[in-house]
């Protein structure tokens, strides 16, 4: 073999070698950006263990008598234990609005129907349709979708588009969950949703996401006083959600 030829066969080699080296710089690169979500959601169990939590039946599904008078705020009414003596109304951030119990240590949080997820549905389509055909999702689908998200289903090993479209439910979960513990269903007849939370269990905050058949997302929190237990149980809970109603004023 003559020199030139020798030359020849070691530039090949070498064309080859570096070929073979940018393709494993390139997969390795895949590889760590799909790890990133999966990395960011270990992170986020550890921080907050409830989010590998998936919603459960209602320990207590019973229905309270309501024999107080109603709140209304945003075209939504809602039945309450109590009378408006006991109440206090402030108007929070636009969107929102509370009444406080004293007596019964408990703020009730209403925040206007719908608010806050056309941002969530067009940040999970943005992502999704990347992967194919836009999907049509009703709030309660995407709600759903969310609520069922748990870190195991990142995956080191799947596309970055499928990671980034879990964390983003993961990450939508974890707030929604603020500090509760545990996620129940809510199916009673025309209204569906989730509740966040339980008024037996510390910190004894309590968060409804409900949905009428016109898929109207309604939002409604029950926190304590500071320091303080709330005096409302789960009936009560059960029965003031299936009391909502909306009816704008013209």
């Amino acid at each position: 073999m003559t020199i030139s030829k020798q030359w020849q066969v070691s530039w090949k080699r070498v064309g080859i070698g570096l070929l073979i080296a940018f393709a494993v710089l390139w997969l390795a690169g895949q590889v760590i950006e799909s790890m990133e979500p999966w990395i960011e959601a270990r992170r986020m169990q550890q921080e907050n263990p409830a989010i590998a939590a998936v919603p459960a039946r209602l320990s207590d599904s019973r229905l309270a008598k309501l024999t107080g008078d109603e709140i209304q705020f945003f075209g939504v009414s809602m039945q309450t234990p109590w009378t408006w003596t006991q109440t206090v109304h402030s108007t929070l951030t636009p969107g929102m609005a509370m009444s406080a119990f004293p007596d019964h240590h408990l703020v009730i949080a209403l925040s206007e129907p719908n608010m806050g997820d056309d941002f969530e549905d067009k940040m999970l389509r943005n992502i999704s349709g990347k992967q194919g055909p836009e999907v049509k999702l009703t709030r309660l689908d995407l709600m759903a979708a969310e609520m069922a998200t748990t870190p195991t289903d990142l995956k080191w090993w799947r596309s970055r588009i499928r990671n980034e479209a879990a964390s983003f439910l993961l990450e939508m979960k974890a707030l929604k969950l603020g500090r509760a513990k545990v996620i129940y269903r809510i199916d009673g007849g025309n209204l569906r949703g989730f509740q966040e939370g339980d008024p037996q269990i510390a910190p004894y905050s309590v968060h409804l996401d409900i949905f009428d058949a016109s898929d109207r997302h309604y939002q409604v929190g029950f926190e304590p006083a500071p320091g303080s237990r709330p005096d409302i149980t789960q009936a009560q809970i059960n029965s003031m959600a299936a009391s909502l109603r909306y009816a704008p004023q013209n």
